[in-house]
C-alpha cells in the first residue's frame, strides 16, 4: 500500500516540478517578447523619453530574467545534493542533521516561491509601461494630424 503512496508522491512531485519549469519559462518567453518589442518602440520613436523608459523596461527584463535562472540553479543544486546523498548516507543522518537538512531544502522553497512572485509583479510593471507607451505614441500621432 505505501509504494503505492511512494508513487503517487514522486508522480505529484515530477508533475509540481515539470509545472514550475513551464512557468517560468512561459515567464522568460515573456520578458524576452516584451525586451524585444519595447526595443523596436524606443528605435521607432527615437525620443529621448522613450529611449529612457524603454531602457527601464529591458533592465527590469534583465532582472526578472536572472531571478528566473536563479530558480532553475536553485533547483538544480537541490537535485544535484540529492544525488550525492546515498541511501546509506541518509540513515546515517542523525535527527538533527535530517531536521537540518530539511530546513535547508524549505528555505530554498521560500526562496524560489519569493523570487517567482516578485517576477510575476516585475511582469505586471513591463506590461503596463508597454501600454502606456503604446497609448501615448498612437496619442501623439493622432495629435499631430
Amino acid at each position: 500500500m505505501s509504494n503505492k503512496f511512494e508513487q503517487a508522491d514522486e508522480q505529484y512531485l515530477a508533475n509540481t516540478r515539470e509545472a514550475c519549469y513551464g512557468l517560468w519559462n512561459a515567464l522568460l518567453t515573456t520578458n524576452t517578447i516584451i525586451g524585444s518589442s519595447i526595443s523596436a518602440i524606443a528605435v521607432l520613436d527615437g525620443t529621448l523619453t522613450t529611449r529612457i523608459i524603454a531602457s527601464s523596461v529591458v533592465a527590469i527584463c534583465i532582472l526578472s530574467s536572472y531571478l528566473l535562472v536563479s530558480n532553475y540553479t536553485e533547483v538544480r543544486e537541490h537535485y544535484r545534493y540529492l544525488g550525492t546523498l546515498t541511501a546509506e548516507e541518509f540513515e546515517k543522518m542523525s535527527p538533527e542533521q535530517v531536521a537540518k537538512d530539511r530546513q535547508r531544502g524549505n528555505s530554498a522553497f521560500v526562496r524560489i516561491a519569493r523570487r517567482e512572485k516578485f517576477v510575476k509583479l516585475l511582469l505586471l510593471v513591463e506590461v503596463a509601461v508597454v501600454i502606456v507607451l503604446i497609448v501615448s505614441a498612437k496619442t501623439s500621432r493622432m495629435s499631430a494630424f
